[in-house]
């Protein structure tokens, strides 16, 4: 958490405001000065947010370039597009924490349930959810 002091000469008021987009409260103790309180979002609300704008599927790209090997780069961006936005958050989210090995398992899994659920067929020299028997 960081703490601001704050003078605003329009912000006539007294009380506290929860600016609960960018997670900061703001205390004016008397008309015009306070302070603000900046609490620190956790790395899934980071995550969940820049996957909701227009420039998604540009990240995800730019995170298999530095998790994938070049080879199973396709096949990745293959799931990513046709998995459930759960899938691609938890992708994020280990890229995020620098967790390539856990990034490959993500996609292990969601291959797999796309084959299961008949959206992708498994290929005998695919990357990603190639388990014996399953």
């Amino acid at each position: 958490m960081r703490v601001s002091p704050i003078f605003a000469w329009y912000d006539f008021w007294v009380g506290i405001y929860w600016d609960s987009k960018n997670r900061w409260l703001y205390f004016f103790p008397i008309p015009t000065v306070g302070l603000i309180f900046k609490f620190a979002r956790s790395t899934e609300e980071v995550v969940r947010d820049m996957l909701a704008g227009n420039d998604a599927r540009n990240l995800l790209i730019d995170m298999v370039e530095e998790e994938i090997a070049e080879e199973a780069r396709d096949e990745a961006m293959r799931i990513l597009d046709a998995t459930t936005q759960s899938f691609r958050e938890e992708f994020a989210y280990y890229h995020t924490l620098d967790q390539g090995n856990q990034c490959c398992q993500v996609l292990d899994l969601a291959k797999t349930e796309l084959v299961r659920s008949g959206r992708m067929t498994q290929g005998e020299n695919d990357h990603f959810g190639n388990f014996p028997g399953v």
